[in-house]
């Protein structure tokens, strides 16, 4: 508790007015009256200067201003806990630090002390102290923490330097276009090229539905899966891991399309869904540093009417699709050209050949 005292004599009897310079009241009061102000349970964000001011409707206001400073050990928040980077990229862990008075900062490595070299660098900037790791190498990747230290106390804050990809992304459109299958599609940033995805879904369980043993969700299959003999890609072949439970997650293991990108895409139409039935889904993403944490819950719905599809379509396949319309494939994200021809490129293949034949008949008469 903080009290504030202001005395003025006058006649009459002057009143007394408290205000706070550029700022408000720490009750959210713009003034108060009396000769006394009190701060309850005051915090750092209480300081400042405070201002009485006397007055009685004779001659000019009298003022006395009170500076207000609030001793406090360091307060630590780190801009991102999680820091993703790549090999030969440059990564910036990043701690706030609000203290009264001014604290030391100091950057360790799990419970190693850094010191500053040509690779890392220290660089503060008011109350932001930022480590800047140049060139970053696998050996870097690990816990880091920032500890702050004045005379009233000191604290400790925790950040991750990780060559793992950032969380994935589903960006597909809710509202599925077919009755039992969905393309869903998503994305994934990582310097580091991704090697497989895992796909979860399942059926939404209604009110008075719950899933056998919860405890099973989201874990890897218990039996070791097998390889679906019909649904080649371009990059191997997907792993399913079906789950006869009811309720339970299905699980798909996707191996990724190789790319040099940030940004990495891909996509999976999901068969053998029910009509008009909600599901919902997760992806998990996985580069040679280890698996991403499992993406938000995503939830779509299947049609309840067929789609009508265009009496000519030319086809396209996408990874994890046999054959799918030009209308379905712009919903994947990924896809690659279908070796099929057309009964028009047919003909003009036959029309071609023929010609040939002819030709070479002719001259040889």
């Amino acid at each position: 508790m903080i009290k504030l005292n202001c005395e003025a004599d006058g006649n009459p009897v002057p009143n007394i007015t408290w205000t706070r310079k550029n700022n408000v009241l720490p009750n959210g009061e713009r003034n108060a009256t009396g000769d006394t102000y009190i701060i309850q349970s005051a915090t750092r964000h209480d300081a400042g200067q405070y201002i009485c001011t006397a007055y009685n409707d004779v001659g000019q206001p009298a003022e006395q201003t009170i500076t207000v400073n609030i001793l406090y050990p360091p307060e630590i928040e780190v801009e991102r806990a999680w820091v993703h980077s790549g090999e030969g990229n440059e990564a910036l862990l990043v701690c706030i630090v609000n203290a009264e008075p001014h604290a030391e900062v100091s950057w360790y490595r799990d419970t190693l002390k850094l010191d500053t070299n040509e690779r890392r660098i220290t660089e503060v900037r008011g109350s932001r102290h930022t480590l800047i790791v140049r060139k970053v190498q696998a050996s870097d990747f690990g816990n880091y923490s920032c500890v702050a230290d004045n005379v009233v106390g000191k604290s400790r804050a925790y950040v991750e330097l990780s060559g793992k990809p950032n969380p994935v992304k589903i960006n597909s459109n809710k509202n599925g276009r077919h009755q039992n299958n969905y393309n869903i599609s998503w994305s994934v940033d990582s310097y580091t090229p991704i090697e497989e995805f895992k796909l979860f879904y399942r059926k939404v369980p209604l009110p008075d539905e719950s899933p056998l043993d919860t405890r099973t969700q989201g874990q890897w299959p218990k039996k070791p899966p097998t390889r679906n003999q019909d649904n080649e890609g371009y990059a191997g072949s997907p792993i399913y891991g079906y789950n006869s439970m009811r309720n339970e997650w299905n699980d798909v293991i996707l191996p990724a399309v190789p790319s040099e990108q940030f940004t990495h895409r891909m996509a999976y139409n999901i068969r053998g869904l029910d009509t008009a039935s909600e599901y919902e889904a997760k992806v998990m993403a996985k580069n040679r540093f280890g698996w991403t944490p499992m993406s938000d819950v995503f939830k779509f719905v299947t049609s309840a009417t067929p789609e009508i599809v265009a009496s000519n379509p030319k086809y396209q396949a996408s990874y994890g699709i046999s054959m799918t319309s030009n209308a379905e494939a712009r919903d994947l994200g990924s896809t690659s050209s279908y070796n099929g021809f057309t009964k028009r490129s047919y003909n003009v293949i036959i029309f071609v050949v023929f010609n040939t034949l002819y030709f070479a008949y002719n001259t040889i008469v």
